[in-house]
């Protein structure tokens, strides 16, 4: 299997489940900043989003 057979199942997994999806990015931005002394909290929220771009998922609304 390659990267983009992967990716392609992750988009089709996200797609049949956006909740879940979203809170699993949203548990991994939680953990990275945390680790990261919340020292790159703009960076690792732009890089959720743009996977979460990538995955098909809505994006946040403030």
């Amino acid at each position: 299997m390659d990267f983009n057979e992967i990716l392609d199942e992750a988009k089709k997994l996200a797609g049949e489940h956006p909740e879940q999806a979203k809170a699993a990015l949203d548990k991994a931005e939680g953990i990275l900043d945390e680790r990261t002394g919340g020292k790159f909290a703009d960076q690792i929220k732009k890089g959720g989003d743009a996977v979460g771009g990538q995955l098909g998922l809505p994006p946040e609304t403030p």
